[in-house]
């Protein structure tokens, strides 16, 4: 379980109630866990929906934020992967 006590967030600077180190906003900010860093199966797992979401054309909704939001997932997956070196 996540340690939770009173302090100064490391994100933001305010004090509140922490979970490792960071308030609930900045978490919930950067993807929703905390720390703000998804792990790369989800980002693998949010890779693979985008590309089938673009591919099968079952977006109802700009595609444009399809392509970023992918975009994104491929660049955080290329740093954490170093590249496929």
């Amino acid at each position: 379980m996540a340690d939770t006590y009173l302090g100064e967030c490391k994100e933001c600077g305010t004090e509140t109630d922490l979970i490792n180190g960071i308030c609930m906003d900045c978490s919930s900010k950067e993807g929703g866990n905390v720390g703000g860093k998804k792990t790369l199966k989800e980002l693998l797992t949010i890779r693979d929906a985008l590309k089938d979401l673009i591919v099968h054309n079952d977006w109802f909704g700009p595609t444009d934020i399809l392509h970023e939001t992918l975009a994104k997932a491929e660049k955080e997956i290329e740093e954490r992967t170093g590249g496929g070196k």
